[in-house]
């Protein structure tokens, strides 16, 4: 079963590679910029692209004739058109391994002891899947006269996620190593150029994030990222794509991946490419993909792989963080750790599993590597630590306690989605010294097509409010339509679901628990939560005899019961 859902994958990865290199050419033989989508392998394509003042430009050339000329608009309004903006579900993927996690809250997992005669893994296998377009991660760049440039032949690839965070880095060198493995990226493409932008720009200038790497000491900020990066060094042809240990700080907007370090001002306006590449959507299509990374991972720290799904609990415990030089601080620890420990340590010793209380901030990378591809359940708070579910075995399950709603049964505001959705999708996000988002060129012209194309009523995807059937799929972060008390306590949107939904992992979000600020935290706090919108701030406490061991119970029997 899995054999032939592989094929089905790379049929539908080499359909894609074959589009993607007639769009190429075209683009090579047009001297206006062209903007393609192609979902399947996670990428948004914009051929002659350039760099300019900090911001990502397309360059208007001459406008080019009939039907081969369609493509030829800005970033914004090509979204907009190809559906993979506001439509209600996307563009269609066929032919991908996805868990059925959206579509249920209660999927069947694989057998413990491996069987494949339950087929339901998959939902159905093979399946046609729609993604919307990834509004946080895209540059909606915008044609702009580029009088004076220094032309590159071959492809950047926007690295935009910050960097000392294992989660965001995650999930920009996971999308790396999707395009290029299992199989190269079109010979079109040319050599690929790593171009640090945004965020991940402001890792590198602040260096607290370096391309080199030591896997001897423990770190709990880039350490794995380093890892990641090592990895996809390994599996690379040699010469296709640069992964090298120095930078080369460009001011003309961006920091480059080079053999040694140095500033580089630029002598022209702008730095211009054949193509640039950028993520389509947070985390790549195809459970095949994180088989080969896990696969890669455990060869570079010398780790044999469990057998099957291991019957081992994973319970996350978060550490401590520094903001700006502050006294560390502990945000979404749970509250009630001990009885935690105690009632899990119990339920373990009758159901036969093992349950482990890790800090995987407080290991080296192939420790944290080791714990992970043990787990056959990861239990844990919403944050980076989650993101590590990439790596656990195919048909292993994760739960996330949603800190965004689990301390009210109304879900976030109107206000919590006005800040997460028009501030960052919309360009009005902040700016970080020595860079610059880029979104903010765009958003007057996403407002004024989405205005002009019917506002809320055919785009819901860009309204504040779910509504239609978007509703579902607006954003990793706003879940469904939230339970009241009495309606159930589990969903299947949250942050990590795409990533799980992805991996074939079961997802299952858990929306009730309380936000618990403790006092230790700050002398004149009431230990009321701290915000009045999320828990991200606050301790978390949950009802480990209703919330926690009822859903263990039913992975357990759901598993037994093959």
């Amino acid at each position: 079963e899995i054999e032939v859902s592989r094929a089905k994958a790379e049929e539908t990865r080499a359909a894609a590679h074959a589009r993607l290199s007639a769009f190429l050419r075209a683009g090579r033989a047009a001297s206006r910029s062209r903007t393609g989508f192609f979902p399947e392998l996670g990428l948004v394509v914009s051929t002659k692209a350039c760099l300019k003042s900090g911001r990502r430009v397309l360059s208007p050339g001459e406008p080019g004739q009939g039907q081969d000329a369609l493509d030829e608009v800005d970033v914004v309004e090509a979204a907009f058109a190809s559906g993979a903006l506001c439509s209600s579900e996307g563009m269609v993927v066929d032919g991908v391994e996805v868990s059925d996690t959206h579509s249920s809250g209660s999927v069947v997992l694989p057998c413990v002891d491996g069987s494949t005669t339950n087929s339901s893994r998959f939902a159905p296998l093979y399946a046609s899947e729609r993604y919307p377009l990834d509004v946080r991660k895209v540059e909606f760049m915008l044609y702009e006269q580029v009088s004076d440039a220094e032309w590159r032949e071959g492809s950047a690839l926007l690295v935009t996620e910050m960097l000392e965070n294992v989660a965001h880095a995650g999930q920009m060198l996971i999308w790396l190593w999707s395009l290029l493995q299992p199989s190269p990226p079109p010979e079109e493409l040319g050599r690929l150029q790593l171009a640090f932008t945004r965020d991940a720009a402001y890792s590198l200038i602040s260096r607290q994030w370096q391309i080199n790497t030591d896997l001897t000491r423990p770190n709990s900020r880039w350490g794995l990222a380093n890892l990641y990066w090592d990895a996809l060094r390994a599996n690379v042809a040699n010469g296709s794509a640069i992964f090298a240990d120095g930078r080369i700080h460009d001011g003309r907007g961006a920091v480059f991946a080079a053999d040694a370090d140095r500033h580089d001002t630029g002598n022209t306006e702008a730095l211009c490419f054949d193509s640039v590449l950028q993520p389509y959507h947070a985390y790549p299509v195809g459970a095949h993909v994180y088989d080969g990374l896990r696969e890669a991972m455990l060869g570079l720290c010398g780790i044999e792989a469990p057998q099957g799904v291991p019957k081992r609990v994973v319970v996350i415990i978060r550490g401590g963080s520094y903001h700006h030089g502050a006294l560390p601080l502990h945000p979404r620890t749970w509250v009630n750790q001990k009885e935690l420990r105690v009632s899990l340590q119990s339920w373990g010793n009758q159901r036969g599993y093992e349950v482990r209380f890790v800090r995987f901030g407080a290991l080296t990378p192939c420790r944290m590597v080791e714990e992970i591809v043990g787990a056959g359940v990861l239990l844990g708070v919403h944050g980076a630590d989650l993101s590590l579910g990439a790596l656990m075995p195919l048909g292993a399950a994760m739960i996330e306690v949603d800190a965004y709603s689990c301390h009210r049964t109304g879900g976030p505001s109107k206000l919590l989605r006005r800040v997460e959705e028009d501030m960052y999708m919309l360009g009005q996000g902040y700016e970080r010294p020595g860079t610059s988002r880029g979104q903010r060129s765009a958003a007057w012209r996403m407002k004024a097509l989405w205005k002009a194309r019917g506002g809320r009523s055919v785009c819901p995807l860009l309204t504040e409010e779910p509504i239609g059937p978007s509703a579902g799929r607006r954003r990793r972060y706003v879940g469904e339509e939230y339970r009241k008390a009495g309606e159930g306590f589990l969903g299947t949107d949250g942050w990590f679901r795409e990533l799980a939904r992805n991996r074939n992992l079961l997802y299952l979000n858990l929306e009730r628990c309380q936000c618990v600020r403790k006092l230790g935290h700050d002398p004149n706090s009431t230990g009321k939560p701290s915000h009045k919108l999320t828990c991200k701030h606050d301790d978390i406490l949950v009802d480990v005899q209703l919330h926690i061991l009822p859903v263990l119970d039913a992975i357990v029997d759901e598993r037994e019961s093959c």
